[in-house]
């Protein structure tokens, strides 16, 4: 590169990549955005907890949820926290886990598209 003097080259290749790679993320963000909203949408339809930000950020920050996560987060009681997560098992916006001795149990959501 700095023996043939294509630096103007080496930098737009630079440039293109770092375009792709915030395009593709812009898109990305977009979809988890898209989702965020339809279970939010899903969730008020069903329950109480629907209408709850910090039960719902909790469902996106990590691929399981546990009871105790709910209620922790939400000051709800363990009852209200079960309660709110099986009736979006009901519903199909989460599913259950089967559980182990890690993640007793836990439920994971679903993407928009499976319902």
């Amino acid at each position: 590169m700095t023996a043939e003097g294509s630096w103007i080259d080496w930098i737009l290749y630079m440039l293109d990549i770092v375009r792709e790679s915030a395009t593709s993320t812009t898109r990305k963000i977009g979809a988890i955005r898209t989702c965020q909203d339809d279970i939010a949408k899903r969730a008020r339809a069903v329950t109480p907890g629907g209408r709850d930000a910090r039960f719902l950020a909790v469902l996106f920050e990590q691929p399981c949820c546990r009871i105790s996560t709910v209620v922790n987060r939400c000051d709800v009681s363990r009852q209200t926290a079960s309660s709110w997560l099986h009736a979006l098992v009901e519903t199909g916006i989460l599913f259950s886990s089967p559980g182990s001795a890690m993640r007793p149990n836990a439920v994971g959501w679903r993407p928009s598209n499976a319902h």
